[in-house]
């Protein structure tokens, strides 16, 4: 009897062990996926239990919407799983916790005032004095531009001054699903024509006298990205360049024409 029960007590021990492997297995899956999906969170705060969790295995706001929508993470970007006033997307994006409500971005708002002063003469005795002006009302602040959530899947890569391009592989194939920039732009698309899963996009960003150009490749299932910034000083550079060598063809002519003044002088004798 009681090598029975102690070879009982040894299984439901080895059971439990495979079991609390299986959840830390399981964690350690949804924290991959996570980072996948927004890669801007990698080596962050957020590459770490405490956004889903309060204490594992208990779940914050955040956990526990994430398991009610089926593990879609995009499926709930929308959501303010914290209540603090900010979407899932927003803080993610900013880095913050989604699932802690005194964990939020940092706003600032900025209000203007206009002060009017008058000067009034002293009122004669058969004039009354002059009503003051209202003072203007305060200027209203600016509404916060609308925060537009990607397609589902893109993850994001930052193009220097130019703003934020979004990427996704679709079907073995890197695919722009959105850019956020302010800037003029151009995109352009290249497919390998070997068929060897290597394809590349490049954007060139346009804004004022500033030029960025956003170059993506797809490596082997991996994208990796290039960001070069330039400015039109270098090409007033190349401009100086052309007209020195224009000087130079104009002091060329120049000796020809007093060699021909040479030769009218040697004839006239």
């Amino acid at each position: 009897m009681r090598r029975f029960l102690a070879a009982t007590a040894m299984l439901v021990a080895v059971f439990g062990v495979v079991a609390l492997s299986d959840r830390a297995s399981a964690r350690n899956d949804i924290l991959d996926s996570f980072t996948n999906t927004y890669p801007a969170t990698a080596g962050t705060a957020l590459a770490s239990c405490s956004t889903c969790h309060t204490s594992p295995p208990a779940l914050n706001p955040y956990g526990s919407a994430l398991r009610a929508g089926g593990l879609n993470f995009a499926g709930i970007e929308s959501l303010d799983s914290d209540g603090d006033g900010f979407t899932n997307l927003q803080e993610i994006r900013a880095l913050t916790r989604p699932g802690d409500a005194s964990d939020h971005p940092t706003t600032t708002t900025t209000t203007s005032t206009t002060s009017t002063t008058s000067t009034t003469a002293a009122p004669s005795p058969a004039a009354a004095p002059a009503p003051e002006p209202a003072a203007a009302a305060p200027a209203a602040a600016a509404p916060a531009p609308a925060v537009v959530a990607p397609p589902s899947g893109a993850s994001p890569f930052d193009a220097g001054p130019a703003g934020t391009v979004w990427l996704i592989i679709d079907n073995g194939r890197l695919v722009v699903a959105q850019v956020d920039t302010d800037w003029d732009y151009s995109l352009e698309d290249e497919t390998d024509d070997d068929d060897d899963g290597d394809d590349e996009v490049e954007i060139k960003f346009r804004s004022g006298d500033q030029e960025v150009e956003f170059e993506a490749k797809l490596d082997n299932g991996t994208i990796r990205t290039k960001v070069e910034t330039e400015s039109d000083d270098h090409d007033e550079d190349d401009d100086g360049d052309d007209d020195d060598d224009h000087r130079g063809d104009d002091h060329d002519g120049g000796d020809d024409h007093d060699g021909d003044d040479r030769d009218d002088d040697h004839d006239d004798d």
